[in-house]
């Protein structure tokens, strides 16, 4: 009896030391101090008084049009998840997806990399109350693609970690890196662009340049451009082309306007596209905004990163501050 009392004290003791250790050592999630986390880009265009028609160029770049498109709705670094006796850590996201990707889309697809974890407990992924993934994930990169049917306008995305079970003293830990989510829609190829009460109010006219090649040549189909629903433009691509619209061909709205590219049967080949934005003022200032995550809102508070502001001057027009 006495010997069993022993090892019970043992026991008692090893159970207790694994739960300090456990509540002051997590797992390290501490970014390397050289790491930069890019959390936007976009071009501002012409600032300030000027003389002519001020314009914003968009460099929509190079794609196809006719196959699958990818649109990216959430992106998180990093993220730690936990559960245990000493509390726990979920993320919860909503995810908004537009009525016009909506349309057009055929699944979405979230990508992560566990980066470390213990594996206590299972790691839990929902969308919209639904388990899409319950496992004690290993150090591997997870893919879970969620159908159209499960997908709504608004959405929300939870991940948690369920307590180590029997190991009560322990905490589930979980570090997830590159948590992304994708939209896969097609085959148009689709680009929101956005106005302010000012633009709007000094709207002159858009202009979408490109050089665009069929795979069919001639014979295939006509690349179609439409601005918010209504056409602009149709005509078989044979290299350089242009499309021109006013208030009148498409009615603009504040806030997000949307571009769109599509081919009926055939896929046709984009480069160097741009879409151009003409106000008619002379004085012109420039709002942009950006999201950043509870994550990177974390790391900024914590010091250990900073945001920095890096922009380019293309022109200087005139003189002034």
């Amino acid at each position: 009896m006495e010997d069993f009392m022993w090892v019970l004290a043992a026991a008692f003791v090893i159970i207790v030391a694994m739960l300090f250790v456990s509540l002051i050592v997590p797992i390290d999630t501490t970014p390397k101090p050289d790491e930069i986390i890019e959390i936007d880009t976009m071009i501002i265009g012409a600032v300030g008084r000027i003389s002519g028609e001020p314009v914003t160029t968009m460099r929509l770049g190079s794609f196809n049009v006719g196959e699958t498109q990818t649109e990216l709705l959430k992106a998180v670094p990093q993220m730690r998840i936990y559960s245990g006796i000493a509390g726990s850590e979920s993320k919860k996201y909503e995810i908004e997806v537009t009525e016009e990707f909506l349309d057009l889309m055929s699944d979405i697809v979230i990508d992560f990399d566990v980066f470390d974890s213990n594996a206590y407990g299972d790691l839990v992924v929902k969308w919209n109350g639904a388990v899409f993934l319950r496992d004690k994930a290993a150090r591997r990169d997870y893919t879970i693609t969620i159908a159209k049917e499960y997908v709504k306008t608004v959405n929300n995305l939870e991940i948690y970690a369920d307590g180590p079970g029997i190991m009560f003293w322990a905490s589930t830990e979980y570090v997830l890196k590159d948590f992304n989510v994708d939209l896969n829609y097609g085959p148009s190829k689709i680009f929101a662009f956005q106005l302010s009460q000012d633009d709007l109010e000094a709207w002159s006219k858009g202009r979408v340049t490109y050089y665009a090649t069929g795979t069919s040549g001639m014979s295939g189909s006509k690349l179609i451009v439409k601005v918010n629903g209504y056409e602009i433009h149709s005509e078989k691509p044979n290299g350089q082309g242009v499309a021109e619209f006013q208030y009148s061909d498409a009615p603009m709205k504040i806030g997000d306007n949307i571009l769109t590219f599509a081919a009926k049967d055939d896929m046709i080949i984009m480069h160097n596209t741009e879409l151009s934005l003409y106000l008619s003022t002379t004085e012109l200032a420039k709002t942009s905004y950006f999201d950043i995550s509870n994550e990177e809102y974390a790391l900024i508070q914590s010091g250990q990163y900073k945001i920095r502001l890096r922009f380019n001057i293309d022109d200087i027009l005139s003189g002034g501050t």
